[in-house]
């Protein structure tokens, strides 16, 4: 009968397809990213930058 009607035949529909122009290796966490920028804008003492990474990490929130 599968040879015969092989539309019958049940076939798992993919759970979730693929986006284009999605990453194959996206960022796990960007939070830890934006943490160790703003650490060294810190560090470099650049005080706009720093303003602008404290406003994006505290957007992830």
């Amino acid at each position: 009968m599968i040879a015969a009607k092989p539309y019958l035949v049940d076939v798992p529909a993919p759970t979730k397809p693929r986006t284009i122009g999605e990453p194959s290796n996206p960022a796990v966490d960007e939070r830890k990213t934006l943490e160790a920028q703003l650490e060294d804008a810190k560090k470099r003492k650049d005080f706009g930058k720093v303003v602008e990474l404290s406003n994006k990490l505290n957007a992830l929130k």
